[in-house]
């Protein structure tokens, strides 16, 4: 018998155990990012963080992964990295996972999260931009010194 008579059935299994895959289950890891609610935190002692993992693709937010790292870096020209702490606290149903973090002092720092997400073999790895206010800029008019 040829090979020839073998690709149907072969091609069928693979056609099969596709369709059987949950949704997103060929997404790779490119296919997420995380993005903050607010770019802008304000944080006197310890501040709150709210991110959503999102599927690139759908545009759904993703509210089961494992989120496996959280490092909080503020770049500084010239010299390593100072780092600030970042704690994983919770995730709600809507996909928005919460870190407690602190940070020594006012500017742009970088939250580096990992997240397994299920039906994906390869971990979420992204890098998070905010600006972090230790202590929030007064909105009122009579402190402008004006």
């Amino acid at each position: 018998m040829s090979n020839l008579g073998k690709i149907p059935a072969t091609l069928s299994v693979v056609l099969l155990a596709a369709a059987a895959a949950p949704d997103g289950a060929s997404a790779g890891a490119q296919d997420y990012r995380f993005e903050p609610v607010r770019a802008l935190v304000e944080a006197a002692e310890t501040g709150i963080v709210t991110v959503r993992l999102v599927h690139r693709i759908s545009g759904e937010s993703v509210a089961d992964a494992d989120i496996v790292e959280g490092s909080l870096r503020m770049p500084m020209p010239g010299a390593g990295a100072m780092a600030g702490r970042a704690e994983f606290v919770s995730v709600d149903k809507r996909g928005r996972y919460q870190f407690a973090v602190d940070v020594p002092m006012d500017g742009q720092w970088t939250l580096v999260l990992a997240a397994r997400v299920p039906y994906e073999t390869q971990v979420i790895r992204d890098v998070v931009f905010l600006y972090i206010e230790k202590e929030p800029r007064s909105s009122d008019p009579a402190d402008a010194g004006g």
